[in-house]
Order: structure tokens, then sequence, then C-alpha cells
């Protein structure tokens, strides 16, 4: 499909949705391994002070997943972000550059995709710092995240996917 320069920027591709979709999952999955992590000394202390040793080492443990996980998300999502960006993005807007609803709707929903990926950098660089307290603070804001993100999947997979079709 050409662009108004007559150059062809983005060549549709069959499997990229379902790439996407595998993308979502396993996302999803790495921010659901990092709430586990967080909430694991929380649940170590409900067994009382014969955990003292086990939350001891499973706090070094925690940490360690946590940060693991935190950088595997963020390679990954900025990975996804970019090429949803760049394979995605663009070519629905040159597919629908006279379409003034679907562009608006486009637009509107990398906006939001972009405020999304800004407040998950933040986390993960808030939850990467040294001195991070991996708390109920963090926990917390980790929560608003992943909903952030699962919402925001949600909405690209109903609203945006449904518009990536081959150029007639």
């Amino acid at each position: 499909m050409a662009d108004e320069s007559g150059k062809k920027p983005v060549a549709f591709k069959a499997d990229l949705i379902e790439g996407y979709h595998d993308a979502h999952r396993e996302l999803l999955a790495i921010l659901a391994e990092i709430v586990d992590a967080t909430d694991v000394s929380r649940r170590s202390l409900a067994y009382g002070a014969a955990a003292d040793e086990i939350i001891g080492a499973s706090e070094v443990n925690k940490r360690k997943v946590i940060a693991n996980n935190l950088r595997l998300f963020e390679k990954k999502f900025v990975a996804h972000t970019i090429d949803e960006k760049f394979h995605l993005y663009l070519y629905l807007k040159a597919l629908y550059k006279t379409d003034d609803k679907a562009l608006e709707l486009i637009r509107q929903h990398q906006k939001e995709m972009d405020n999304t990926r800004r407040d998950a950098l933040e986390l993960v660089e808030w939850g990467l710092d040294d001195d991070a307290d991996h708390d109920d603070e963090f926990l917390a804001r980790l929560v608003t995240v992943t909903e952030a993100v699962r919402h925001r999947f949600a909405a690209d997979e109903g609203e945006v996917y449904p518009l990536y079709k081959p150029a007639a």
C-alpha cells in the first residue's frame, strides 16, 4: 500500500495480529509473575515465626525474580509497542487515510498505548532502582499498570485489530 509520497511503507502481514495476541498473553503472564513475586513475603508471613528464615531467603530471591521479570517485561513490551507503531498503526493510517472516524480511533488507541507504555516503563524504572522496596505501594502500582496494560490490549484486540486487513 503506497502512502501519499508513493512509497510503500508497510506491507500487510497475514500473521501480524496472531503474533500480537501471543505477545499480549506473554506480557500479561510476565506481569502476573511479578505480582506473585511481590506478594510472596506477605504470604510467607502468614506462617508465623517459623517462616522467618524462609522469608530472608525468599526476599533475596523475590528481588531477583522481580528484577529479572521487570527487565524481560521492559524488553518485550518496548519491542511490542514499537512493532505495533511501525507495522500496525502506520499501515492502518495509510489504509484508512480517507476515513476520518477510523483515523481518529486509530490515533486515540495509539495515544492511549503511548501513555500506558510511559506508565509501565516508569514502574519498571522504579522497580529496578537499587533502593526499591517492593512493598504495598509497589504492588498497588504494579496492579494498576497491569490492569491498564490488560485494558489496552483488550481495547486494541476488540477495536483496532479488526481494522487490520489487506488493502483493496
